[in-house]
């Protein structure tokens, strides 16, 4: 049975049931629960998450600071001036 709708939760009293396993599966999930709904996930017996075995290792904070300005537009030059006023 269906509770009454809250504004903010409008899936509040829906079930769902998941059997997804990699990457857009449980972000869409992630959506839906916190949208009120109720999951219920099923995984595969014995076997880790197989996203988790094929994520790269998180890069440290600033390790690709140049790469992503370049890819925004800035050459060296900028990324220089930038670096030596201590923004980035």
């Amino acid at each position: 049975m269906r509770k009454e709708k809250h504004p903010l939760r409008p899936l509040a009293g829906v079930t769902v049931v998941s059997l997804e396993h990699v990457i857009a599966g449980p972000f869409c999930i992630r959506q839906v629960a916190d949208l009120g709904a109720r999951i219920i996930k099923i995984e595969r017996p014995g076997a880790p998450e197989s996203f988790n075995a094929r994520m790269d290792p998180i890069p440290s904070i600033g390790q690709h600071t140049d790469a992503i300005l370049g890819e925004l537009g800035y050459d060296q030059a900028a990324i220089a001036g930038l670096r030596s006023q201590g923004i980035i």
